[in-house]
């Protein structure tokens, strides 16, 4: 079994989930999304239910309790797989001791590091732009059926 730790510890995966996946909790503009597109919905339930409640049990945003959280899971992991069976794997090891845990060589290429805090921020950003071509949709038809009416009754 693979627990995977966040390398700089649990103070900095409060950081991280603050500054990135918790953005659906603490934005405007995806609540306009959620509100009006299915994926704006899927996603932010899909947040709610796995993130916000079943993972961090609704301690989102209280940093103490969130942290007490992650470690409390952490530690239960750890009761609960033999140490022969369980890798405690933090990113910043690389392929290393992730390959010696499954018996496997390491391959030639790079340790992948996708979806970093400088991607994940430009995703928020193209999904906040979305908002506002959203808002000025509506703003625009709803001009155009003022308009309409305004000049049909005139």
């Amino acid at each position: 079994m693979l627990l995977t730790l966040h390398p700089k510890g649990p103070d900095a995966w409060f950081e991280s989930v603050i500054g990135t996946i918790y953005f659906s909790e603490s934005m405007w503009q995806f609540k306009v999304l959620e509100l009006l597109t299915p994926f704006g919905r899927k996603f932010g339930d899909m947040l709610e239910k796995l993130a916000w409640e079943r993972s961090l049990k609704g301690t989102m945003p209280d940093k103490a309790k969130a942290i007490a959280v992650y470690n409390a899971w952490a530690e239960e992991v750890r009761a609960a797989v033999p140490a022969d069976r369980l890798l405690v794997f933090k990113v910043s090891e690389g392929w290393g001791p992730l390959c010696a845990f499954l018996g496997v060589d390491k391959p030639d290429t790079k340790f992948p590091n996708v979806n970093d805090r400088a991607e994940f921020k430009a995703n928020i950003g193209g999904m906040a732009k979305g908002a506002y071509v959203i808002l000025a949709g509506i703003a625009a038809a709803a001009g155009i059926m003022i308009g309409g009416a305004y000049w049909l009754l005139g």
